[in-house]
């Protein structure tokens, strides 16, 4: 039921357990933390991964202790984030008309005409959106197909008597306006960059007219549109013999959840929050004929992580198998001490599920958006199966077995039609004929029983690649081959026995008479 053999109560508290022992090798990085505020008061201390916390107070609480000692991992991803970058971009104003305020790395353009100065547009924030780190090498940037984009605009005017200025997303078209801290609406975004333009336009009263003047700004990044809806998640769906509900999960892009009627199973992937370390800098204010520093921002990202913990389930499911993609650890942000994988891992992009219940699948992606799994009309049941052993023929040296397999209306089962195969435990695997049966030697006769399990195909692989094909259960059974008592046979492995015991008796007697030890009779205590 568990990946790893893990439930969540033991995976949450031995990587809580990790990040306290590694804390004194990890480097502290160390900045000006803002003061709570923007509506994540509750949840502030838990955003800022990798940051330097002063120990907690002595009455502080268990959580207090957590946030402050350690960075904070979330299961599912965190709303606080997109809360936060939506106030910081809302309490930028910019320096008004006379002065023009930018992040350092911002490129600010001037007007042909003298009118517009240091004009530019900084992407803050994309919410929703999360950086996947798949290994060292690979990190991707996710943000949903639809959502919000914000930018910080500005620029600085020299005779200006009207000016206006459009934001807008290229790839969609959407478009705001503003100055300071705007934010664009956005949907249908394809492709892999997201690209914000400002357009700024002023205009100066001359005499006999008007100057105008228009400047055109980008700020772009790199991107990866995410909707947990496209591509569907498809799933396979059909029930086992006693009931149980059987499910086939395929998700083509990295998820956070999969809710079934009574269970939910959790991926591989946890979540940190962490600051953007190019905003650290304090904004710069240019007003022309002097320059100075403006007030600091910082933009959060959401960050998420495949941990060692793997995937975990809650409920009573049972993750049958898992299919996915392999990768080498990948590498954190300096100073970030969550329970990060520190080996080859697989993502897991399907799930073989058994689970009691029926109802619709509901699939939670990693940007937190949710939709119901497309589950393909199946028509045939899984089919019990009745695996025997018996014993053919006895031998010097061995013993034949015959395998036996039929289905539950008891037709022979050919595993070289139906596929799978019997596995005689330590010894062989076996195909049966066309009546279901087979005969094996074991040599020599064991000692003690033969097991045999009956291990079909995958019943989703007979119903996706098979059509047609009756998906099967599996089955068990075992053989006690020396069924026959054979006294004498039994009377010398005693005999055989007692060499060896007998010494050890004597000696023992032997010592308790001349020392008085008082062991003996051993049963003389009972």
């Amino acid at each position: 039921m568990y990946r790893y053999g893990w439930n969540i109560e033991r995976s949450v508290a031995v990587s809580l357990l990790l990040l306290l022992l590694v804390l004194s090798s990890a480097p502290a990085v160390g900045f000006e933390l803002p003061q709570p505020d923007h509506g994540v008061e509750d949840d502030f201390d838990k955003l800022w991964s990798a940051h330097d916390y002063e120990p907690p107070s002595d009455d502080g609480s268990a959580l207090d202790y957590l946030t402050r000692s350690s960075d904070y991992f979330y299961a599912q991803p965190p709303e606080a984030p997109s809360r936060w970058n939506a106030g910081e971009v809302g309490s930028f104003d910019g320096g008004g008309s006379g002065a023009s305020v930018y992040p350092p790395d911002a490129n600010l353009s001037d007007g042909d005409e003298g009118i517009i100065h240091d004009a530019y547009v900084s992407v803050f924030a994309v919410s929703p959106s999360a950086v996947v780190h798949y290994s060292s090498d690979r990190e991707v940037r996710y943000v949903g197909t639809s959502g919000e984009v914000h930018a910080f605009v500005d620029y600085r005017l020299e005779g200006a008597d009207s000016n206006s200025v459009e934001v807008e997303v290229v790839e969609t078209g959407d478009t705001s306006s503003g100055t300071g801290g705007v934010t664009v609406d956005y949907d249908n975004l394809n492709g892999d960059t997201l690209t914000v333009r400002a357009t700024v336009e002023a205009t100066r009263d001359i005499p006999g007219g008007e100057l105008n003047e228009t400047v055109v700004v980008e700020d772009r990044i790199d991107v990866q549109p995410y909707n947990v809806s496209s591509p569907p998640t498809i799933a396979l769906r059909t029930t086992y013999p006693d009931g149980d509900t059987a499910a086939f999960v395929v998700r083509g892009t990295p998820w956070s959840s999969v809710r079934l009627p009574n269970s939910t199973v959790h991926s591989n992937w946890r979540f940190f929050s962490a600051r953007d370390t190019d905003w650290d800098e304090p904004l710069t204010v240019d007003r022309g004929a002097s320059t100075g520093e403006g007030q600091t921002y910082h933009p959060l990202r959401v960050h998420a992580y495949p941990s060692s913990g793997g995937y975990y389930v809650e409920g009573d499911a049972e993750v049958r198998d898992t299919l996915g993609e392999t990768f080498e650890p990948p590498t954190l942000p300096e100073g970030v001490t969550v329970d990060v994988v520190n080996s080859t891992y697989e993502t897991v992009r399907a799930l073989d599920l058994r689970y009691n219940g029926s109802g619709g699948i509901e699939v939670t992606g990693i940007l937190g958006d949710e939709a119901r799994a497309r589950t393909p009309p199946v028509a045939q049941e899984i089919e019990a199966t009745n695996l025997t052993l018996s014993v053919a023929e006895r031998n010097e040296n061995g013993v034949d077995v015959r395998v036996s397999l039929r289905g539950d209306d008891g037709e022979p089962i050919d595993t070289e039609v139906a596929g799978g195969h019997v596995r005689l435990e330590g010894r062989t695997n076996v195909s049966t004929e066309l009546d279901g049966t087979a005969t094996v030697n074991v040599t020599p006769t064991p000692s003690g029983g033969v097991f045999g399990r009956y291990v079909p195909n995958d019943w989703h692989d007979s119903l996706d690649r098979r059509r047609g094909m009756t998906p099967y259960e599996g089955d068990t059974d075992t053989l006690v081959v020396r069924s026959d008592f054979e006294l004498l046979e039994e009377l010398g492995m005693l005999a055989q026995l007692g060499v060896f015991v007998l010494p050890f008796i004597v000696l023992t007697f032997m010592l308790d008479r001349a020392f008085g030890l008082g062991v003996w009779p051993p049963w003389r205590r009972l």
